[in-house]
């Protein structure tokens, strides 16, 4: 049984000094690619209960689900279990993940659900912290000395490689990665991220690949269709085509 009450320490760090400077700079993302995700219905999995990170979206109903049965913040939210989403196959049009999957041991769990919910055609769109990046680096460091990390509900980094692959195993194209913030964590500072930061001038340029968040934006396939020909149907066109082909030399005969 997945533990979930890492999602709940998610949700709450959101309203913290260091949460709520991470979700401009995570909104400013959204407002980029929500635009042109289209559709009926939109989910979001855990992560901030402010929902207004998705006025972008040209989708209205637009759900939230929680693991804390007593959460009350926002309207069209529900609790339920994000491994056993209840919905029907095929039936959402975008997905949204914010830091989620850091939150709970197996991945793949929730990846899975979300891909088999997802409308052929649709969006599920990702965000998380980069491993190989600064954040990660000082993360793993102030584990080794005090054992008391810097997000209290990270049980894990999910490796892009891995995250990429779970991915196209569940029939979903990656259509755009984007990694940014490449400043190092502010340490003992209510401040987060520093804007207009010398760090990711720099680190856009010399080490794109770096920085400490990412955004995924993936989209199921639609499978297609092979047309299977019966063979008297086949026999049939090709008598027709035979036959115009005649008639067209018969014609051209007469002309001259």
């Amino acid at each position: 049984m997945e533990n979930l009450n890492h999602l709940t320490a998610l949700t709450d760090w959101y309203d913290t000094a260091q949460g709520r400077q991470l979700y401009r700079y995570e909104s400013e993302q959204l407002e980029q690619l929500l635009p042109n995700c289209f559709g009926y219905r939109l989910l979001q999995i855990g992560g901030p209960s402010n929902l207004h990170w998705l006025s972008s979206s040209p989708i209205k109903h637009q759900i939230m689900l929680t693991v804390d049965p007593h959460e009350k913040s926002v309207p069209n939210l529900f609790c339920a279990n994000p491994t056993q989403l209840p919905f029907a196959p095929n039936s959402l049009d975008v997905i949204l993940l914010p830091h989620v999957l850091e939150c709970v041991s197996n991945p793949d769990l929730i990846i899975n659900e979300a891909c088999n919910v997802l409308a052929p055609g649709g969006f599920i769109i990702i965000i998380g912290l980069n491993r190989s990046s600064l954040w990660g680096l000082q993360h793993y460091y102030r584990m080794l000395r005090t054992k008391n990390p810097y997000f209290p509900w990270l049980q894990q980094f999910t490796h892009l490689y891995r995250l990429q692959k779970m991915l196209l195993e569940n029939n979903c194209v990656i259509d755009m990665t984007h990694i940014g913030c490449y400043q190092p964590l502010l340490l003992n500072s209510p401040e987060l991220i520093k804007e207009h930061s010398f760090w990711d001038a720099l680190g856009a340029i010399g080490w794109s690949a770096f920085g400490s968040i990412y955004v995924i934006l993936a989209r199921k396939q639609i499978h297609g269709m092979t047309p299977i020909w019966d063979k008297n149907l086949r026999s049939a066109l090709y008598e027709v085509k035979v036959g115009l082909a005649q008639q067209r030399k018969m014609n051209d005969d007469k002309a001259n």
